[in-house]
């Protein structure tokens, strides 16, 4: 009985302990993370965006700091962003926007949210450039929003239209003798189809190509606007591939520079009118969109949904 008493105040010690180690953490980081740098903008700053760790178009915001510590320590969605470069807008301090090596997870339908938020910002007058060493053709949707598009003389860019694949899983099924059994009802439902067979139906190539080329209309229709190439024209770059290379893209009016970051860089200097041998002000979205967040008055309404 003694031994089991032993082992039974052992796994208790053991137990309190990581209580208590648990909360000492979660307690020391409550102390300290309330004490983080406030974010300051300087005059005369460009806006960098960086989308790299915005993956949602809400990150939801914890008004209990434990919470707080145990999320994924994201504070800053999609929305958070769109709301920043519409503060920007009016910000005195911030003269434009700099779009740099953009990489991120977000959608084509995000992109469009936030393109169109880029497109207002610069009716405010102020100016939008991008740079890239290599367009994604996701990326060079975003970026052709900018008043002027440089890219890296050894880059390239992709712009060659949308497409889409399915698996299919029949034959599995057939070798392993396993069966899916499926009810359903009408032709366009098509979400089991790759259990039921081995190609897609005529049904559901129509609704994807009905998709895709939605979206694709949709991309070409902003791309022809802020790059003015008509729609036939860019349907041609796309098939023939005829922007493969930085200078065939260029030719085709697709981007305006072909040049390494540093001329890149120096341009922005030019229109902050900063020496060549100064570092000019900029901040990041992320920065930017945090310090409104916590600034900028209540979005809150007194009209609410039922």
């Amino acid at each position: 009985m003694r031994f089991l008493g032993n082992v039974l105040a052992t796994i208790v010690g053991l137990f309190v302990f990581l209580m208590m180690f648990v909360f000492g953490i979660l307690l020391i980081g409550v102390i300290f993370g309330g004490d983080s740098e406030e974010i300051t903008v300087k005059n005369n700053s460009v806006i960098e965006l960086n989308l790299e760790h915005i993956k949602n178009d809400y990150a939801g915001k914890y008004k209990d700091p434990w919470m707080e510590i145990l999320s994924d320590g994201e504070k800053v969605g999609l929305s958070d962003i769109i709301n920043a470069i519409e503060k920007a807008k009016t910000d005195d301090d911030i003269k434009g926007i700099s779009i740099l090596n953009d990489e991120s997870e977000l959608g084509m339908a995000q992109y469009k949210a936030l393109r169109d938020a880029i497109e207002s910002f610069k009716k405010s007058g102020k100016f939008v450039m991008a740079y890239a060493n290599s367009y994604s053709q996701k990326e060079y949707y975003l970026n052709s929003v900018a008043n002027t598009v440089y890219i890296n003389p050894v880059g390239d860019l992709n712009f060659k239209g949308l497409s889409a694949e399915l698996m299919f899983f029949k034959d599995l099924q057939d070798k392993t003798g396993i069966k899916m059994e499926v009810i359903r009802h009408g032709k366009y439902k098509s979400a089991v189809e790759p259990f039921l067979d081995n190609k897609m139906s005529d049904a559901n190539r129509e609704q994807i190509s009905s998709l895709l080329n939605s979206v694709w209309s949709s991309v070409l229709a902003d791309i022809s606007k802020s790059r003015n190439i008509s729609v036939a024209k860019l349907n041609e770059i796309a098939n023939g591939l005829l922007a493969r290379t930085p200078e065939m893209a260029k030719n085709e009016k697709l981007v305006d520079v072909v040049a390494y970051e540093d001329v890149y860089h120096d341009a922005i200097r030019k229109k902050l009118k900063v020496d060549k041998d100064e570092e000019y002000n900029k901040i990041s979205i992320k920065d930017y969109a945090q310090k409104v967040a916590t600034t900028s008055e209540s979005n809150d309404s007194q009209d609410k949904i039922a």
